[in-house]
């Protein structure tokens, strides 16, 4: 019988087939126990090794499920996206310091860079935009969609902007409605 240092050389797997006899032609059942636990073993470790290396997990073929939220239902994507965020709840932030100072919070939907970076404590506001509704700390039933639209609304309710620096200077008016750039009077530090 072959020595293990001997069994991965190709003279000492020949006649290795299970229908034609096992190592040396020694019938496999009289084969040593020793040899086909290596063999095992060995197919084992490759299998484990490309597993590992592939990234299997449960989820096969699916994407990864890299969602950053919490038992509140808050939801954080971007460094420092809801970054101070303490019992605010159902609150989303996408974008680099998105809802940045929120505390209490909720509601809110904020994608792009500092959108809604001041609330605090506002709710029902959804922000779209770099710095859109960026003042905001109170308001609520805000919505900004553009670059700097309703950037300086701070206690607002129940506006709507719609195109870059839209109702930029409104800073506690209700009920406006802006579509298009700089409606309603916003482009006048920005232009």
């Amino acid at each position: 019988m072959k020595q293990f240092s001997q069994i991965g050389t190709p003279d000492a797997l020949k006649g290795a087939c299970p229908v034609w006899g096992g190592l040396d032609g020694i019938p496999l059942p009289q084969r040593s126990m020793d040899a086909v636990l290596l063999l095992h073993w060995g197919k084992a470790f490759v299998l484990t090794g490309l597993i590992l290396m592939l990234g299997g997990a449960p989820s096969w073929g699916a994407p990864p499920n890299n969602d950053a939220s919490d038992a509140a239902g808050n939801t954080a994507y971007g460094f420092g996206a809801l970054q101070n965020n303490s019992h605010g709840d159902a609150n989303t932030a996408s974008g680099f310091e998105a809802l940045f100072s929120n505390i209490l919070g909720f509601n809110n939907t904020a994608t792009g860079a500092y959108a809604l970076y001041s609330t605090t404590t506002g709710a029902y506001n959804t922000a779209s935009g770099v710095h859109a509704l960026y003042s905001t700390t109170g308001g609520m039933y805000n919505t900004a969609s553009g670059v700097h639209a309703l950037f300086n609304n701070t206690e607002g309710f129940r506006n709507t902007a719609a195109g870059a620096y839209a109702l930029y200077s409104t800073t506690t008016g209700s009920n406006n409605l802006a579509v298009g750039y700089g409606a309603g009077g916003g482009t006048d530090q920005w232009e």
